[in-house]
């Protein structure tokens, strides 16, 4: 008896929006880790396994030899999609009284991954993509295990040491907030695991709440089998489930916070250098859906211009959250110079290198 209640058709159909989404998602995010990328290969492998299945169930009754090398053969999937057409290439020359069949089948086979191209091409686009946000999470964990003068750029010591003793004391009472933010989104979680925990037996997080949920990603971190560690054993809070919420939003909150200071740091001292001294420095901080800073700068030459910088988390395919720092720059303004409204990191940091060539100042 067959464990799924819905055709083969219905489940292509009814799993097409997770994929898609998934795609999207994955696109979007600055960074994404290899198992999300992996998990995109398995839908998509996933898929593609269902609709084979579709075109191998109508080759059963046939009981030739070359149908039954082709039912038998190795099952499409996102990595070897593409070479099926060879394999059944191979089939026409060891079978040519079958050419028919298996021309049938090859033009089945290639709607199946013209359906799926888009996503097919996606597949190694992630995997660099996953490659590189390894590579550079690397990097940033050298990077911030030295002292914060060697962090960023240099741009002078002394205005990295007032920017960075401003933001400290602006960013203090902002990591309360941020834990306080967490410790409430947590108990959300575990307020939803007990009320649902109350009307039946939950023995698989992802199931019970989605992948895409941030409940997923947290509860495995909060809750135990009850009795024998089996798949099938009820899941339920661990004793110690309060003391492990403030600690994950504790750590959560130093890390957050501690990655917009250094970040906003890193950036803002990437233009700087060719505006002399910082003789000016002004901040407030808010939490308004992400952390977000607003900073005024004036230096010595009298150059001027607003920093908004923001820290801003969103959730990844698993559940689990990551982050991006969006810094914009805004009126600028320089001696004789009209102001610009808005202006990239790029751009500015071009002007800061121009004023340091023609002072004749090296790095």
């Amino acid at each position: 008896m067959s464990r799924y209640t819905t055709s083969i058709p219905e489940r292509i159909a009814s799993r097409m929006p997770r994929l898609k989404g998934m795609a999207e998602e994955l696109q979007a995010a600055d960074r994404i880790t290899k198992s999300a990328a992996k998990d995109f290969n398995t839908i998509l492998s996933g898929q593609i396994r269902e609709e084979w299945s579709i075109v191998v169930n109508g080759l059963y009754a046939l009981d030739t030899e070359a149908s039954r090398e082709i039912i038998f053969s190795t099952t499409p999937t996102a990595k070897n999609m593409d070479k099926r057409e060879g394999q059944l290439k191979k089939l026409l020359k060891k079978f040519p009284d079958d050419a028919e069949l298996i021309n049938r089948v090859m033009g089945q086979t290639q709607e199946i991954a013209d359906k799926y191209r888009a996503e097919l091409d996606l597949v190694p686009v992630f995997q660099d993509k996953a490659l590189a946000s390894q590579k550079a999470k690397e990097k940033e964990r050298e990077l911030e295990s030295r002292p914060i003068e060697e962090k960023v750029p240099m741009a002078t010591r002394s205005t990295i040491k007032k920017v960075d003793a401003v933001i400290r004391e602006h960013t203090r009472a902002l990591e309360d907030k941020v834990r306080e933010q967490t410790l409430e989104r947590l108990q959300r979680y575990v307020s939803d695991f007990q009320d649902r925990a109350a009307e039946k037996t939950i023995t698989n997080l992802d199931k019970e709440f989605g992948r895409y949920a941030g409940h997923s990603f947290y509860l495995k971190r909060l809750t135990q089998r009850d009795g024998v560690a089996s798949p099938r054993s009820p899941l339920i809070l661990m004793p110690d489930v309060k003391e492990r919420m403030e600690k994950i939003a504790k750590n959560e909150a130093y890390d957050i916070v501690e990655k917009f200071r250094i970040k906003t740091i890193q950036k803002l001292s990437t233009v700087s250098e060719g505006f002399g001294e910082l003789v000016e420095i002004g901040m407030n901080t808010m939490i308004h859906g992400a952390v977000e800073g607003h900073i005024s700068v004036k230096f010595s030459d009298q150059t001027s211009f607003d920093v908004r910088s923001q820290l801003v988390t969103s959730t990844g395919p698993s559940g689990a959250p990551f982050t991006r720092y969006p810094t914009t720059f805004h009126n600028v303004r320089q001696p004789g110079q009209p102001t610009q409204k808005m202006v990239s990191q790029l751009e500015l940091s071009k002007i800061s290198n121009a004023k340091v060539e023609s002072k004749g100042l090296s790095r």
